[in-house]
């Protein structure tokens, strides 16, 4: 591949990886709201799109160079699915609390992309997703 391709490929994956990142606070202010809702309006409809919602950004996380974004998400979509698996509705004040605390790692991680990581590329789990 010759260095101006090269170039305009490294530039496209730039602008993907910083429309994304534009998209972000759009897509977390959902995860949140949904889960506002959800507190004085349960609906297991409404719990399953709160799951697809953070699934999505499990993978697309990594993939545009947020792989601590990718991690959050991963452990909330672990503990959502493993309520929906267990039917476990109404939750516990407990379960409601370990939800906010990861949505709270969740917008965190979101502020930030990889130093590192080109965009493409999906990095090495973190120390905490390798604890899970």
């Amino acid at each position: 591949m010759d260095e101006d391709k090269a170039a305009r490929m490294q530039a496209q994956l730039q602008a993907m990886r910083e429309a994304y990142a534009a998209q972000l606070p759009e897509k977390i202010a959902q995860i949140v709201e949904t889960w506002s809702v959800l507190q004085h309006d349960w609906s297991d409809e409404k719990f399953v799109a709160l799951h697809r919602r953070v699934h999505g950004l499990t993978g697309s996380g990594a993939t545009f160079g947020f792989s601590r974004l990718s991690d959050a998400a991963r452990a909330l979509e672990v503990l959502l699915k493993g309520l929906i698996a267990a039917g476990k509705a109404p939750l516990s004040r407990r379960q409601c609390e370990d939800i906010e605390r990861h949505l709270k790692g969740l917008q965190d991680a979101s502020l930030r992309a990889d130093e590192k990581t080109p965009p493409g590329k999906t990095a090495a789990p973190s120390d905490e997703a390798a604890k899970r």
